[in-house]
């Protein structure tokens, strides 16, 4: 019954974020044409056609074609398929990866804690881009590795925040209690001290994924991402960047539009999240002038 209260409270501050909303309408919207690509699209997205290339917006092209006539509506939908599930996935496995490492960071202390932790900051010493291309170099061209490769260069940044967090929640008094009390240390870990962490996890995780789809279009447009015969934002703005000189700025506008408008709009529903889970923040930032005023009113009556 408290969990469900809970869960009510949190979507009814969730819904008060108006640009939350908007973020969340945008990427529904985004993934139902990711799944329905086929429904939508009547043009091949790998399919050449020398025929038509580099045609403006037509009627019978909404976006028009790119540098080998294929049809750029086909390849914006298809492409967001790829952009989309190489944001997410890379995403839970880098905080799967960094819930483990800072659990056993936090739990453990002493000197494992401090071994564990300068190991995460000579990884975050490191340049993040540099370190994922170097990593891509190594490997093969294709989706699984670029997920891999995000995931390996993102975890130390929840690895942290779960460490922290960590420390602070074992400290409370209802995890020792339940320490005295004889709980196991999996009920200690698991039961007691990790779900108190979560909400932190939840909205660096919901962050990165923007941080993500963006590392994708680098490594894409770098030609060491995604291969270029398969449609990604990042391939489209590599494919297109030759012909803006040619005046076909289609080409490279509409997937920049949608990498800069999903980016926004994933921060907007971390934002809202964050908002939904910090009571203070959403009742500072949500309470209207006018109450503030009669609170204040009431209290100088008062007095």
């Amino acid at each position: 019954m408290v969990e469900r209260a809970a869960m009510t409270t949190f979507w009814q501050r969730f819904f008060c974020h108006r640009l939350g909303n908007v973020g969340l309408v945008f990427l529904t919207i985004c993934i139902l044409a990711a799944v329905c690509a086929p429904l939508l699209t009547a043009f091949s997205a790998v399919d050449t056609n020398l025929a038509a290339v580099r045609q403006a917006p037509t009627y019978e092209h909404w976006l028009g074609t790119d540098e080998l006539g294929r049809d750029i509506w086909s390849r914006l939908v298809y492409g967001a398929r790829v952009s989309l599930l190489v944001g997410v996935a890379s995403v839970v496995l880098s905080t799967t990866i960094g819930l483990g490492f800072g659990v056993v960071s936090g739990y453990l202390g002493g000197l494992a804690d401090n071994i564990l932790m300068r190991i995460v900051d000579g990884l975050l010493s490191l340049p993040s881009l540099v370190l994922v291309i170097a990593l891509q170099a190594l490997g093969n061209q294709g989706l699984i590795s670029v997920v891999l490769v995000i995931a390996c260069t993102t975890w130390m940044q929840t690895a942290r925040l779960v460490r922290t967090e960590f420390l602070s929640v074992k400290q409370r008094p209802f995890v020792k209690a339940a320490a005295v009390a004889g709980a196991s240390d999996w009920a200690l870990v698991f039961r007691h001290t990790l779900p108190n962490c979560l909400a932190s996890v939840v909205v660096l995780a919901t962050l990165n994924v923007g941080h993500a789809i963006i590392t994708e279009a680098a490594l894409s447009f770098l030609g060491m991402g995604i291969p270029p015969h398969q449609p990604s934002w990042g391939n489209m703005l590599m494919g297109g960047q030759r012909s803006i000189l040619a005046g076909a700025w289609w080409i490279t506008m509409f997937p920049g539009l949608m990498i800069v408008a999903t980016v926004l709009a994933v921060n907007f529903v971390g934002d809202a999240i964050r908002d939904a889970l910090d009571p203070l923040r959403f009742y500072h930032g949500s309470t209207p002038k006018k109450t503030t005023k009669a609170a204040v009113t009431a209290g100088n009556e008062v007095n």
